[in-house]
């Protein structure tokens, strides 16, 4: 859906994916995933009813080192923010 390639592994010291996701709403989810062989963020919304991108997808080459990963999602609704933080 994205047009990255599956390069991407899990170091071996973590059991966590290189990626979450967070609902927003009933119909809603925000994704969350790091390519780690280009050190690039991918985050964007999918409608799982249509199973379709919502809007566009953001990415942002990171400088990081290969230890770095998305650790966690959330999203506010009071503020209508997505929270991510990394590792």
């Amino acid at each position: 859906m994205i047009g990255i390639d599956d390069y991407s592994m899990c170091n071996e010291m973590f059991p966590d994916p290189f990626g979450n996701c967070c609902w927003i709403n009933d119909d809603q989810v925000f994704v969350n995933v790091f390519h780690n062989y280009s050190r690039t963020h991918y985050h964007m919304i999918i409608d799982v009813r249509t199973r379709k991108i919502v809007g566009e997808v953001t990415s942002h080459v990171m400088n990081c080192n290969l230890k770095q990963f998305p650790y966690k999602s959330f999203y506010s609704v009071t503020r209508n923010m997505i929270y991510s933080f990394y590792r």
